[in-house]
């Protein structure tokens, strides 16, 4: 299995021929380890190309509806927050959130994982190379054998190892890296599902907190004309202190609700700015309300049994799950595989010189099996646990699928009692507008007191912020359900 050369003379005999063929076979694999140095540093860093199969920003390519199919870059740090529109909210979102930078990352590293597998297919080559000085020294009586003598030997090795048989182990391994891969870029997938819905929630509950102040100042306004008015009354003699301390009261409760509406439109600036992947005390504005009226009550264009399919096929989550299980299924054949024999090819080159100009050259060529006959019943557990692993992973996949259904289920009711409510939301603003226009009319005319004013008053304020949280509600519930069918849509 094995050819040395015997001795010095039988190396000389063939010397020069194997000595011109371990030079040519060098000089090849020089040229080949070069290769991929001279076609740049991209190659040497995916050689197998795995990231192809790898989103090329943290965006993604999923959202052709923002306006843009540019990678993330970073000029897009340097554009102003101002005037933004929901769709410029969640395109930056999607390129600046931790969230989908870190699943971006975590696909790059699975591909790196394919990468691993497959180069298991590939030899593996080495070189050794070692130098030797020896000094003897012979001391005595007799100067004839006394005295030192050195020399120097330089030995060279080449060896090569090619695995070519395994029961199928390697093939498993990559099968269960590519699974994985699958699965990574659907959780990536489902990280810009919840940065997209994250975004314009707070985009919407930011614009749902600017009308909430805007309406608690005119509430304000209105209140400060009202105790006005019934000051100017008492005074003029018409009125009662008690009516001025009403008015005072109810001017004092508007004061402290546009407060809060203040407060928390400073919430709802840090909410959105934390989703944008900013800091939470950076400036931005909003475009003025670039919102499209809904439509009340909402109309959908799919029934329930249609959307459910559409979310089986669409959602990340499941293509996630289901890469799971076939990742897991895949681990159970390669740890079948582990357990049995192993076939590899050896071949080796080594050259040797020293000082006294003593050359040796060899080769070896040989065929190896390595059959492990005890291991402490590891792989047996190790197949018990993979298919244990399978089993997990498709309770996790129908767990899933439940989900989903849920999810789909809740967001369709929500629409639905969302389109209702604003509809009724509206009514009962007109109403109550109309309330108080009467109830200041029969007030200034002296017909009315200044109780019913307030209390129409504090009416009209409070239907006018459900007509606007009705609103934002429903532009919420129709994102929502749109991200539970799998599929995303900005106004």
């Amino acid at each position: 299995m094995h050819a040395l050369p015997a001795n010095k003379a039988a190396t000389a005999s063939v010397g020069g021929v194997r000595s011109g063929w371990f030079r040519s076979f060098l000089g090849g694999l020089l040229v080949l380890l070069s290769t991929p140095l001279l076609a740049g540093e991209t190659w040497m860093q995916d050689p197998f190309a795995t990231e192809q199969g790898v989103a090329t920003s943290p965006a993604g390519n999923l959202f052709p509806v923002m306006g843009t199919e540019a990678p993330c870059s970073a000029a897009d740090d340097r554009r102003p927050l101002r005037d933004l529109l929901l769709a410029t909210v969640v395109d930056h979102a999607l390129c600046h959130h931790a969230r989908t930078r870190q699943a971006w990352i975590n696909a790059k590293a699975q591909a790196a994982q394919v990468g691993i597998s497959q180069g298991a297919f590939l030899p593996t080559l080495s070189a050794n190379a070692s130098i030797t000085r020896q000094r003897t020294v012979i001391t005595g009586n007799d100067p004839f054998t006394s005295g030192s003598s050195a020399y120097t030997t330089t030995d060279t090795t080449l060896s090569l190892n090619l695995l070519l048989y395994d029961f199928g182990a390697r093939a498993a391994n990559l099968a269960n890296a590519r699974a994985l891969l699958a699965a990574a870029n659907a959780d990536h997938a489902t990280a810009l599902w919840e940065v997209y819905l994250a975004a314009a929630r707070a985009y919407y509950q930011h614009f749902g907190a600017e009308a909430t102040l805007i309406a608690a100042r005119e509430a304000e306004a209105a209140a400060e004309t009202s105790l006005k008015a019934a000051s100017a009354k008492h005074v003029a003699g018409a009125g009662t202190p008690a009516d001025v301390w009403q008015a005072r009261t109810a001017y004092s409760q508007a004061v402290l609700n546009r407060i809060r509406a203040e407060g928390d439109l400073r919430t709802a600036h840090g909410i959105l700015a934390d989703s944008m992947g900013e800091e939470v005390d950076v400036e931005l504005t909003l475009a003025p309300n670039p919102i499209r009226e809904p439509t009340a009550p909402a109309t959908l264009t799919a029934e329930l049994p249609q959307l459910l399919a559409e979310a089986r096929k669409l959602r990340p989550e499941l293509q996630s799950a289901a890469a799971q299980v076939e990742a897991a299924q895949a681990a159970v054949q390669a740890a079948a595989a582990s357990g049995k024999p192993t076939v590899n090819l050896t071949s080796g080159l080594d050259s040797s010189r020293d000082t006294l100009n003593d050359r040796s050259h060899g080769s070896t060529v040989g065929v190896s099996l390595s059959f492990p006959l005890s291991s402490g019943f590891n792989p047996t557990y190790r197949l018990r646990a993979a298919r244990e692993q399978v089993a997990a992973r498709q309770v996790q996949e129908e767990q899933t699928r439940h989900q989903v259904g849920l999810d789909v289920w809740k967001g369709y009711q929500q629409l639905l009692t969302e389109g209702q409510a604003l509809k009724s939301a509206a009514d009962l603003e007109a109403s109550a507008r109309q309330s108080e226009r009467v109830a200041r009319g029969r007030y200034e005319a002296g017909a009315g007191n200044i109780l019913d004013l307030l209390t129409a008053q504090s009416a009209h304020a409070d239907a006018r912020r459900q007509h606007i949280q009705a609103h934002y509600n429903w532009h919420l519930a129709r994102i929502t359900l749109a991200q539970a069918v799998g599929r995303l849509e900005v106004p």
